[in-house]
């Protein structure tokens, strides 16, 4: 990682670019959750994402390799691939790249499904970015309720974002004017410099990232409208950099690809510079240094008469301050790429863009889901792993099942066969616990007896009684 200035810090932040030519991960999973508990699932992903003990054919019904198939050309189930026993190869032998993984199985339980997303990162310390799942079940004697939750986790966590903003700032800082001062300190007065990057500069910087984080957590809800979302960030980014005196084009489309807004941050460095740093004699600092720290700063362009090979001065000192201070150019950039992840996260930085495809089919009919509903008993998402930044992406639903065995043995039909039915079963008896467990022994004992009991039991308020009343009026019922 070079050293650049605000450039890269305010436009990389909200551009959310992606590395050109870097090509694109499919990540896709089919899961279909039975009334027992059991689940089945099939993936397809990359080969390199997919941690090597989640691709062993102990652990699925079935593995394949495949090519990469973008989502355009995507044609039926991930079990309609056909079965290679290695990568495909191109007519010289060599895998065809890149190479993806599928496997399908089934499994007794969600705990037992293999763990074939999950992504160590280090930012000083292991930390994983992965896929988690919790799977509840609550039985309500006649109907059972199944609550599904899958999330994509990031690995950032406020309280050390903070940290780590600060720490990103004071790193970059202090080597900026180490390099600076070795350069100039015999000729210029670097004081203004240091006291605008503290009282102005980090506070801008954490003005930035919070703006930042804000958009990013609020994709949610703006699902229906992103683009007005991506307008009102930007609108709001043009607003805080005028306070600090940086002037941005009004928002647009593809604004950060404008060169106009490159243009303006250019201008404003080259502006804020001469009346930071003043030469002993109080005057401003000349053109020719101040184009000299521009170049440094990857702000301007390098003369066509100068030769691009030959280091400047500030680039000798920058490589010599690295190797004396930090063990070399690798080492300073490891050190704050590491602390860079703790505020962008593994999926708020920029790296191949990531798509996941996540298909799941629940027992019953389906009441409430975060995805698509594309069926009575089947969700879907589709989002991009940069919506996981920065507090994850989760894909929940839940559905009602009727335990058919036991409404026919006690009642001798299926008066839940309505979501709406089950609906308002469901929520009589998750208010009323006394209620709840007579209806499940009479379902497990296959008699009415237990809540005949109930209800001459003397012990029912009049909200007791009104909610009886309407399970018997939902089972078809007669009064007792």
């Amino acid at each position: 990682m070079r050293e650049r200035c605000w450039r890269d810090l305010v436009m990389a932040s909200f551009a959310g670019l992606v590395l050109v030519g870097c090509g694109v991960h499919e990540f896709r999973s089919e899961t279909t959750l039975h009334s027992d508990g059991s689940v089945e699932r099939a993936i397809y992903q990359p080969q390199s994402e997919t941690p090597e003990p989640a691709q062993s054919r102990e652990l699925w019904q079935q593995t394949t390799w495949a090519g990469e198939i973008r989502e355009d050309h995507w044609i039926g189930s991930i079990r309609d691939l056909p079965i290679r026993a290695e990568p495909e190869k191109n007519a010289d032998g060599a895998a065809k790249t890149p190479v993806y993984f599928a496997a399908w199985g089934r499994f007794d339980s969600v705990a037992k499904l293999p763990e074939h997303f999950a992504r160590e990162v280090d930012v000083g310390e292991k930390r994983s970015a992965k896929l988690t799942r919790r799977h509840e079940r609550i039985d309500y004697g006649f109907v059972v309720e199944h609550r599904w939750s899958e999330r994509l986790n990031d690995i950032v966590r406020l309280d050390d974002m903070r940290r780590a903003r600060r720490e990103l700032f004071d790193l970059l800082t202090e080597f900026g004017l180490e390099v600076l001062t070795q350069r100039l300190k015999e000729s210029h007065d670097l004081s203004r410099l240091k006291t605008w990057l503290h009282d102005d500069g980090f506070p801008w910087f954490e003005d930035l990232v919070d703006l930042f984080y804000e958009w990013a957590a609020e994709r949610g809800t703006h699902r229906d409208n992103l683009p007005q979302h991506e307008r009102d960030a930007q609108r709001r980014l043009v607003e805080l950099c005028a306070r600090r005196g940086l002037k941005l084009p009004e928002p647009g489309e593809n604004f950060f690809d404008d060169s106009r807004v490159e243009n303006a941050v250019k201008k404003f460095a080259a502006d804020k510079l001469p009346e930071l740093i003043r030469r002993r004699d109080g005057e401003p600092l000349d053109k020719s240094k101040t184009l000299e720290i521009l170049i440094w700063l990857d702000l301007a362009d390098r003369p066509e008469d100068r030769d691009a090979e030959k280091e400047s001065p500030l680039d000798v000192l920058s490589n010599r301050i690295k190797e004396e201070r930090y063990g070399g150019d690798r080492a300073f950039g490891e050190r704050t790429w590491k602390v860079a992840r703790r505020i962008c996260g593994e999926f708020g930085a920029f790296n191949i863009p990531e798509y996941f495809h996540h298909s799941m089919t629940m027992p019953g009919l389906i009441v409430e889901t975060s995805g698509e509903l594309v069926a009575a008993n089947k969700t879907a998402w589709e989002f991009e792993a940069g919506q996981a930044f920065p507090w994850g992406y989760e894909m929940s639903c839940r559905s009602l099942d009727v335990d058919e065995k036991r409404l026919k043995e006690v009642l001798k039909s299926n008066p839940l066969e309505t979501l709406a039915a089950r609906r308002d079963f469901v929520r009589e008896l998750s208010a009323d616990a006394e209620l709840a467990d007579a209806i499940r022994l009479s379902a497990r004992d296959g008699t009415l007896k237990p809540l005949d009991a109930h209800a001459v039991s003397g012990e029912l308020d009049a909200s007791g009684r009104s909610r009886l009343q309407r399970i018997r009026k939902l089972l078809r019922l007669d009064s007792p």
